[in-house]
């Protein structure tokens, strides 16, 4: 078992009962953001340090592994230590998925974005109490109008705002009353060594990408 501790956050369950239920639409993309300033590492990059953790919740939220990934990063502080990182990965359904972490920003972010068709929702860890807000917002596109001007006539509507109660219970306490579960029970935990090796190979094939000047890597599971 892996310490992907976010799959054991309550609010993250919550985001993936919205994605599952089909109550947002269908996913037009994914966003990620785990920004703040610090601490750099000198033997580590801000991919390996920071991405691992939306990298797991993606997974998990999605059910998928992605079939390619690029990357870009910038070493602005020390020279070939990258603080800044971007990552992009596209999973079966042609569903995109944007992960941006940095060692310097000077505010602390930790924000998960989910565009759907229908509505859109929003993970923000940083928040004490509302950590996700539904967002009744989108875009209908009209009608075919033969190429015309009026093709581009969009209907936008904007409702409530919905922000649902989540019962908070600690992630560790969660993640180690499941380990000690599994060891009862003999079952399989849910961040099992399997998933770590498919995170670590995402973050290799972000590397990889960054090496060989950003281009798209395919992934073969």
């Amino acid at each position: 078992m892996v310490g992907h501790i976010f799959e054991y956050n309550s609010a993250v369950h919550a985001l993936k009962k919205y994605i599952d239920s089909g109550e947002l639409g269908d996913i037009y993309y994914l966003d990620t953001a785990r920004l703040s300033l610090g601490l750099f590492q000198r033997d580590s990059n801000v991919i390996w340090d920071l991405a691992p953790h939306d990298i797991s919740i993606l997974l998990y939220l999605l059910g998928k592994k992605p079939i390619s990934v690029s990357a870009q990063g910038t070493p602005c502080v020390f020279e070939n230590i990258f603080d800044v990182a971007y990552l992009n990965m596209v999973f079966p359904g042609n569903i995109p998925a944007y992960i941006h972490v940095s060692w310097l920003d000077p505010c602390k972010v930790r924000r998960i974005t989910v565009v759907g068709s229908k509505k859109m929702a929003v993970y923000n860890d940083v928040e004490n109490e509302q950590k996700i807000k539904i967002y009744d917002k989108g875009v209908d596109r009209p009608e075919y109008t033969n190429g015309g001007f009026g093709e581009f006539h969009c209907n936008y509507h904007s409702g409530d705002i919905t922000i649902p109660t989540i019962r908070f219970v600690e992630p560790l306490k969660q993640e180690c009353q499941h380990f000690i579960d599994c060891i009862v029970n003999h079952t399989k935990p849910t961040s099992s060594g399997r998933e770590g090796m498919d995170v670590v190979k995402i973050l290799e094939t972000a590397q990889l990408s960054m090496s060989n000047g950003h281009g798209h890597e395919v992934i073969t599971w």
